[in-house]
């Protein structure tokens, strides 16, 4: 998707960072209007933790998102506040998961699920995520990859606005539930 760039950030004193799947973090940008600080979820996976990786959309010519993708440089220094948040995996321990993300609501989702990936936590896992069309899917090759080494996860993704798709158009509980078994799942929904 032509409107997500991705970012990573190493610490500058080389620790890493400390965060549970599904947190998120502030960072002190240096805005046409002054320094302001914008919340943004980690894509990325504790596992991985010698650096964060948001993945973020534009969302407006001249908001946050666009003076990250315009002016960012490779090197710049931020401030940042976090990792926080109990939207996480670590605070919501469980043995079936239901995570259900649309648009960028998917980068919570993803820290969540390359972390389990990558323990291949026995977990059963049903991802179901929205966007309005197949071009608006983030991170489609990935799940691809993920869904064939770690066999506890079944993903889905779903348009909105195509109805020539066998499951198309927004969220109903009959939609979703004809994806899953209804019973014991915990679950975590992000998006618009």
């Amino acid at each position: 998707n032509s409107d997500a760039n991705s970012y990573s950030f190493k610490a500058c004193d080389g620790t890493g960072f400390n965060f549970k799947p599904g947190q998120h973090i502030s960072i002190r940008l240096p805005l046409e209007g002054g320094e302001e600080y914008r919340t943004f979820t980690i894509c990325s996976s504790p596992t991985q933790g010698d650096e964060i990786t948001l993945t973020i959309k534009t969302n407006r010519p001249n908001g946050a998102t666009a003076w990250m993708k315009n002016d960012i440089q490779i090197g710049s220094i931020f401030s940042a506040v976090g990792p926080t948040g109990l939207f996480n995996l670590i605070d919501y321990p469980c043995e079936k998961l239901l995570l259900i993300s649309a648009g960028s609501g998917i980068t919570p989702m993803m820290s969540m699920l390359r972390w389990l990936s990558d323990r291949q936590d026995d977990v059963d896992v049903t991802f179901i995520h929205y966007a309005k069309n197949a071009d608006e899917y983030l991170f489609s090759d990935e799940l691809k990859k993920i869904a064939n080494s770690y066999q506890c996860v079944k993903y889905h993704q779903i348009s909105t606005h195509r109805v020539d798709a066998e499951i198309h158009g927004l969220p109903t509980q009959d939609q979703i539930a004809s994806m899953i078994d209804v019973t014991d799942y915990q679950v975590f929904c992000c998006g618009p």
